[in-house]
């Protein structure tokens, strides 16, 4: 059994109702070494996800009837255990639709035209991703597992965070793709400790760590506790405003969620920091890019706590 899992081939459904696109991607993916199913629209694609064992999905936004970003909407909300990276196809033009499709989960996005080696390359990366969380996930093998995983939050650890970070910045170097890390603090959480105990920190540990999970949806975004009441999140292929968007997000979901303690329901808040490499910035090392997010989330805590900040060139004189 074990045998036939990892020589399974990745399995990508392709969504699109132009048979030339289908064709052209199904030939490159093959190539790729990819087993590829076609769907014409968002209903096929739908029926098929249902009937075969799909992994990674592909899917032009723009499709009569069920559309990409339904579709994508549908399939994150199924509840079962099998992760699926959803890349999503998009003109230009259609930038309002990559910040919806962000909040619905997509992993990633291409822009037509596209190029054949960088979607080539994008699955494999997808695929690289999904197969690392399904063993973490799904293996057997408890201590494999248990290396990456922090035990009280059952969210990613520091490790496993450090090495995802080398990989996505790698790649992003290569194909020129926005990456960005966002680390937060729990306001003042010594004093939760100081005055309630340690059982009740880690119950205000282990509520962020819910919302985290419950806020960052993509696939390809790792969520971690980095240390004590510190958590880092990377956001793969991810511009700066909506890297801002997303943090406020977590911020406000924190803040409106009650800690449930045998003191009562807790409020908690946290600050943030990001720090983002794009095309034009000066970040040659993943260390660089995590000073950045240190130095802005310094920034937030000294400048009054729950907020987010971003980094900038400015950042070191506040």
């Amino acid at each position: 059994m074990e045998s036939q899992s990892a020589n399974k081939k990745t399995s990508v459904l392709v969504v699109d109702d132009d048979p030339d696109i289908r064709k052209i991607l199904n030939y490159a993916l093959r190539g790729g070494g990819f087993n590829v199913i076609e769907a014409f629209n968002g209903a096929d694609a739908f029926k098929k996800f249902h009937e075969e064992d799909v992994d990674i999905i592909i899917s032009d936004i723009m499709m009569p009837g069920i559309n990409g970003l339904e579709l994508c909407k549908m399939i994150k909300n199924e509840e079962t255990p099998k992760k699926v990276y959803f890349i999503l196809l998009s003109a230009k033009g259609e930038s309002n639709d990559k910040v919806v499709g962000l909040e619905l989960g997509a992993d990633e996005y291409i822009s037509k035209p596209f190029e054949l080696q960088e979607v080539v390359a994008r699955v494999k990366t997808g695929a690289r991703i999904i197969k690392l969380q399904n063993t973490l996930e799904n293996s057997a093998r408890y201590y494999e597992a248990l290396a990456f995983t922090d035990e009280l939050t059952k969210l990613y650890n520091r490790r496993f965070f450090n090495e995802i970070l080398r990989k996505e910045f790698a790649n992003a170097k290569r194909y020129r793709h926005p990456l960005s890390i966002i680390l937060l603090d729990i306001d003042r959480f010594k004093l939760f400790n100081d005055k309630y105990g340690h059982p009740t920190g880690d119950v205000v540990l282990q509520t962020v760590a819910g919302v985290l999970k419950g806020t960052i949806k993509r696939e390809c975004d790792i969520v971690a506790r980095y240390g004590g009441e510190e958590f880092s999140i990377i956001l793969t292929n991810t511009q700066k405003n909506s890297s801002i968007e997303l943090a406020e997000m977590v911020r406000v979901a924190v803040e409106n969620t009650k800690a449930d303690t045998d003191y009562g329901k807790l409020s908690v808040t946290i600050s943030l920091g990001i720090g983002i490499m794009e095309e034009t910035s000066a970040v040659n090392t993943p260390d660089e890019l995590f000073a950045q997010a240190d130095e802005a989330l310094l920034v937030a805590k000294q400048t009054g706590r729950n907020k987010v900040c971003c980094y900038t060139q400015e950042t070191d004189k506040l």
